[in-house]
């Protein structure tokens, strides 16, 4: 337990959780949890996460014990922390996913949940949201700890199975439906009542496009480099040349609003941002979505890409592609239904704007698979990392990948499955 916020930002050690979260921080969470009679006795907070989990935050869990109405109890909760890393001006990029987060938890998530109460359906499915200080010298949102109610992460090396997906594509259907419902209530357009909606890849940094290189240009060079060596790829080879030349100009083209694809998207909705609850047979039966750190409004076909083309093996995403539209669709149409509106699209017209924007979840999936297929001792210390640092470990990523591409089936797989869609004729 700690008495004050004393962590400088910018330190290159790993964060100490606990010398970054105050008292005062620890009440608000109570009152909003337990309400106002709620009184704090002790608490300290627990690491749990393992490398590869979390990248652009540090999550820890805060363990409280408190009294109430004479008797004591404990409970928790999940605090996100900016770290505050200094390479690539990742501090700043973070600091406006933070804010984004944020608002939409401040803003959104209960007007949403209403909607859909309103149409006699569940609420969202996401952790209930306990507070928030982007004030602090590390910025800090503090979450539900979903942990208790049976809640985990899904193993991110086994690609998401058909069971598990069909229940995130239904989550995504309802968080889009919502939206819509909500946007007909509202005068203004979401993202202009909502300010925080709008800052996206090549505008969340001063220099952004400078920014989206930096963050892409690495992976897709490797991945030109396996795609090469595999042989018989050539339309592949050939987008990975002109994403890599163009990256931002992909983005913002694959981000591009046009009605009547126009929700409120998660915006990184992939394996590690999604926790299932199982049955006593050990099958999913429920989901919760997470991290909601660069929602915006964009078609739903970009969150559709982002999660199948990241989180599947291109056998399960090719296999299953029209069923997995079909259920997203049947649920959207359910809920706009359910509130007397108009389905603004068919699913013709879904699967051809999903057609229209997978480039969006391929150059993703080509980004993140070298961490996803990584054992904990393969992924980079990013805690203690400097920019001098970069150059070695590019070049031993660049030789374990080729190793694997060589000599692991399951990476083979995996990464040429990316790239189905663009086969050779």
């Amino acid at each position: 337990m700690t008495l004050g916020c004393v962590a400088s930002p910018g330190e290159s050690k790993a964060l100490d959780t606990s010398s970054v979260i105050c008292d005062a921080h620890v009440r608000e969470v109570l009152r909003v949890d337990k309400g106002e009679e709620a009184e704090l006795l002790t608490w300290h907070t627990h690491d749990f996460t393992d490398k590869g989990d979390n990248y652009a935050t540090v999550v820890t869990r805060l363990n409280i014990n408190y009294s109430l109405n004479g008797h004591q109890d404990t409970t928790s909760s999940i605090v996100k922390i900016n770290p505050k890393r200094g390479i690539f001006g990742f501090a700043e990029f973070v600091g406006t996913l933070f804010k984004k987060e944020a608002g939409f938890y401040s803003e959104l998530a209960q007007a949403l949940s209403s909607e859909l109460k309103a149409c006699g359906m569940s609420a969202l499915r996401m952790p209930k949201f306990l507070s928030s200080d982007l004030d602090s010298p590390h910025e800090l949102v503090f979450l539900e700890d979903l942990a208790p109610r049976g809640f985990r992460m899904y193993d991110r090396k086994k690609g998401m199975d058909v069971a598990h997906t069909l229940l995130v594509v239904q989550e995504l259907a309802r968080l889009h439906a919502a939206s819509l419902l909500l946007q007909a209530k509202t005068p203004q357009d979401l993202a202009d009542k909502h300010p925080f909606l709008k800052p996206d890849w090549t505008t969340f940094v001063p220099n952004g496009r400078d920014f989206v290189k930096s963050m892409f240009d690495g992976s897709l060079s490797l991945s030109l480099e396996l795609m090469m060596m595999a042989g018989g790829h050539k339309k592949a080879e050939e987008w990975i040349a002109s994403a890599k030349e163009n990256t931002s100009d992909v983005l913002e083209a694959q981000l591009q609003r046009k009605s009547p694809f126009e929700v409120l998207c998660h915006g990184d909705c992939w394996n590690n941002n999604t926790l299932f609850r199982y049955n006593s047979a050990g099958e999913p039966e429920e989901v919760m979505l997470v991290d909601l750190q660069v929602c915006r409004v964009a078609s739903p076909a970009t969150d559709l890409a982002y999660l199948l083309f990241t989180s599947l093996n291109g056998d399960t995403r090719m296999t299953n592609l029209h069923h997995f539209l079909s259920t997203y669709h049947k649920t959207f149409s359910a809920v706009l239904e359910a509130a007397d509106m108009a389905v603004p699209f068919t699913l013709h017209e879904l699967t051809q704007e999903f057609k229209d924007r997978e480039e969006y979840g391929i150059l993703f999936g080509t980004m993140i698979i070298y961490v996803i297929l990584s054992d904990k001792s393969e992924v980079p210390d990013m805690d203690n990392m400097k920019e001098e640092d970069i150059p070695k470990l590019i070049e031993e990523t660049r030789q374990k990948t080729t190793e694997k591409m060589n000599n692991n089936t399951m990476f083979r797989s995996r990464f040429l499955g990316l790239y189905d869609s663009m086969k050779d004729e």
